[in-house]
């Protein structure tokens, strides 16, 4: 019986042009736990019914073993307030992975690093510092991207249910909630780990943080409303345009699809560009907090633009209904997913080779 235990509990311009130069960023498998996470935050009721759907024997045999409810698990989750989404951090990343290979290489689940470091001196020791808050999760003992984050958010075995808590901070003020992440996985045999060993670093960078702009770009080729690893559409420049300055801010996306950009608090159109396809255009409200902007690239219909192209934002599609139009809204601005039966312009697919 103790080997469910050992295998399955997870541990705790207009006027100015900026350019902003993407770099490091998430591999696809980051990506997409990194879209699970924000899903949980964002929308903790579409993160309960996944968890719900997704039963595994493993998990049905753990959730037994604990004397958990798998049902109560997921009320709980879906009742949670909306949290902003989080930002990519890519020192955050670079701690966590120190620290999945670590474990894989001892062959132990511990939050305890390399010389004994603790989690703020494995973030120091990347060049991270922060005085407002970090946290951390990892899982050992991970069959997938998806299994760590059901054991992380049903969170059996665990009293306080702190794995859960770290993501969906349901307890924590709005300007106190983090604000970015780090990811790392990495694959391992070694003492019966893995396959995958995983580990969450969140943090709040300051007391107070400048808001993002956050989404991913991604070719829905098995058609469930979601990012997949291997959607991704890169090369996709992202460009955001405060409508009262007229001030514009610029970045390319990530080779996993995701993008992010620092804005100032105000009203932005955001559109993206592969080349001379257009994908899509969306207005936006950016307050104080982290807001997200995803696109989906329908392959089959890409028209051409020119800089001269004026683009306008589709109309929404209706909120209600998250399974079939997964609307993303933070909790200050209500970003929409482009589905292609509300929106025309989206980019030609690139292979991937």
């Amino acid at each position: 019986m103790s080997r469910f235990k050992k295998s399955l509990k997870p541990g705790i311009d207009q006027l100015e042009r900026r350019e902003v130069m993407s770099s490091g960023g998430p591999s696809d498998q980051a990506q997409y736990m990194l879209e699970l996470i924000n899903e949980a935050r964002m929308n903790p009721t579409a993160a309960a019914r996944r968890i719900s759907n997704e039963q595994s024997p493993d998990v049905v045999m753990t959730m037994n073993y604990y004397g958990e409810s798998l049902s109560a698990a997921a009320s709980q989750v879906g009742s949670a307030p909306s949290k902003q989404p989080l930002a990519w951090n890519d020192k955050l990343s670079d701690a966590a992975t120190m620290q999945s290979q670590y474990q894989a290489d001892t062959g132990q689940q511990t939050h305890d690093g390399p010389n004994g470091m603790n989690l703020e001196q494995r973030l120091a020791s990347k060049g991270y510092s922060t005085n407002a808050g970090s946290t951390e999760n990892a899982f050992a003992y991970a069959k997938s991207v998806d299994r760590a984050m059901q054991a992380f958010l049903i969170d059996w075995g665990v009293a306080d249910r702190g794995h859960r808590r770290n993501i969906l901070q349901n307890d924590v003020n709005a300007d106190k909630s983090y604000n970015e992440v780090g990811i790392g996985i990495v694959p391992t045999t070694n003492k019966n780990l893995g396959p995958l060993v995983i580990t969450q670093n969140f943090a709040r960078s300051s007391t107070n943080p400048a808001p993002k702009l956050v989404g991913v770009v991604y070719n829905d080729n098995d058609r469930n409303s979601f990012y997949t690893p291997g959607e991704g559409v890169d090369q996709v420049l992202i460009r955001a345009q405060n409508l009262d300055t007229g001030e514009v801010s610029n970045t390319t996306n990530w080779d996993s699809g995701g993008y992010q950009m620092d804005l100032k608090p105000g009203r932005y159109r955001v559109s993206a560009r592969r080349g001379l396809k257009s994908l899509g255009v969306q207005d936006v409200n950016v307050g104080n907090e982290n807001v997200k902007v995803d696109f989906v690239a329908d392959p089959d219909s890409s028209p051409n633009v020119t800089d001269d192209t004026q683009e306008t934002p589709a109309p929404k599609a209706p909120v209600a209904g998250f399974a079939a139009n997964r609307s993303m809204s933070s909790v200050l601005a209500s970003s929409t997913k482009f589905e292609s039966s509300s929106i025309r312009n989206w980019s030609a697919w690139k292979p991937r080779g």
